[in-house]
Order: C-alpha cells, then structure tokens, then sequence
C-alpha cells in the first residue's frame, strides 16, 4: 500500500520481498493486543488511549524499517497531542467499512483499501509535521 500511496508501481515480488517482515509485525501485534487488553481491564479508556497512542507502530516497521520496540516509541511521538483527533479519524473509517459492509460485503472491497489509503496519509502527513522521527 505504500508503493501505491507513492506513485510506484504494483508489482508482486515486492510483497513477497517483505517476509522478513512478518515476524516482527507478528510479534509487535501480539504486544499491541496485551498492552491495549490490560488497558481496556483497567476501565476502558486506558485500553482507548493505548490504541490511539500506538495506533502507527506497523507502519514504522513496514515504512522505516524501526525494531520492534523502536516501533512503539516512535508511534508514541507521533499521536502525541493529535490523539483525540485519531480517535475521530477512526471513528469515521470505522463507518466507512460498516456502510461497505452492509452493501452486501462486497462495499469492504472499496471502502479497505480507500481507508487503509488514508490511514497512510494521515501517517505521513503527521511524520511531516514532527521532527526527528
């Protein structure tokens, strides 16, 4: 999705050149889903703000190729202070994909890929807006 959000072209080695990044995706994931559930355990909105706060970390291991942990931090430093206006940015996609869903789910093959666009948009438009990361 990055190549395309780039202006490259499609092409399907590409995908699968990116395996070595299925383990450190995997595991970052499985960290993501425990950090956000004891959050959620802990009366909801802690488990809200994790997943605003960390809610890019695959991208920067996808687009930057950063560790896992550096992953975490990075994200971190970017929804910092923009995390309320995240939550309504998912919050609208969250409709998109319901209103592609009702069309029979056969809407989810445009409204996936046009949201998973603009969550790459609204990533890099926010790391052109923060230095150092």
């Amino acid at each position: 999705m990055f190549d395309l959000y780039d202006g490259k072209p499609l092409v399907l080695s590409n995908f699968y050149s990116q395996n070595r990044l299925l383990i450190p995706i995997f595991i970052a994931s499985i960290l993501s889903v425990l950090m956000i559930a004891a959050g959620i355990v802990l009366l909801i909105i802690p488990g809200i703000y994790l997943s605003l706060k960390f809610t890019f970390f695959s991208y920067f291991i996808v687009d930057k190729n950063a560790g896992i942990m550096d992953s975490f931090k990075k994200s971190s430093s970017l929804t910092e202070g923009v995390k309320l206006r995240i939550l309504l940015f998912q919050f609208i996609v969250g409709l998109v994909n319901i209103i592609g869903f009702l069309l029979l789910g056969v809407g989810l093959f445009v409204t996936i890929p046009t949201t998973m666009m603009a969550l790459i948009h609204v990533y890099r438009k926010l790391l052109s807006q923060t230095p150092g990361i």
